[in-house]
């Protein structure tokens, strides 16, 4: 915060206590790889940032780090400072690689299954239709392979369980509509 009026103080960090004294060039490699960094000529209050690569250090267990500060004043005769900063790593977790094949290929593949569905329950619809098309104005009796030959009541209440209707509502509702039907016929003569 203060004492550097002449605006000389220089501080450098490193991952390791040693770099902190190599020379100018070996301190250059350093910083090129994130193991060593260093501010520019401070002054009181100036603030700034630095930063350090540590992703290597980083374990499956957590580990313990040391960051190694020097701070020097001037030409370094006079005044230098050394400090450490301890640093806890979290355990780093294995990575998991997404597969973008794996998960494109089952996507594919719900998708494929998905269409044929649709495309069967499309067919089976048409299928269905087409049969009702197929009739040329016979009488829905015929429809029911040997029904003709039947009572008509009976044939009536065949059609009907086809149909979905249970037998004895089925029953009820022919016996209704031929005695209708039979009153009708008696009636009209036709």
């Amino acid at each position: 915060m203060s004492g550097a009026e002449n605006g000389d103080v220089v501080i450098e960090v490193a991952l390791t206590e040693a770099v902190l004294d190599y020379t100018p060039t070996q301190k250059i490699t350093q910083k090129s790889i994130g193991k060593y960094n260093a501010t520019g000529l401070l002054s009181d209050s100036q603030q700034f940032t630095m930063t350090l690569d540590i992703s290597d250090l980083y374990q499956e267990t957590g580990i313990a780090a040391t960051i190694y500060v020097k701070i020097k004043e001037g030409d370094g005769e006079r005044h230098t400072l050394y400090q450490e900063i301890g640093i806890t790593l979290v355990p780093r977790l294995p990575e998991v690689e997404p597969t973008d094949e794996g998960e494109g290929m089952s996507m594919l593949l719900i998708g494929g299954i998905g269409v044929f569905v649709l495309l069967l329950v499309v067919v089976v619809t048409m299928m269905m239709r087409g049969r009702g098309k197929d009739d040329s104005g016979e009488d829905t009796v015929e429809q029911f392979g040997g029904v003709e030959e039947m009572d008509p009541v009976e044939a009536y209440v065949q059609q009907m369980v086809a149909s979905g209707y249970d037998e004895q509502t089925a029953r009820t509702y022919a016996k209704q509509y031929y005695a209708q039907y039979y009153e009708d016929q008696r009636k009209g003569g036709g």
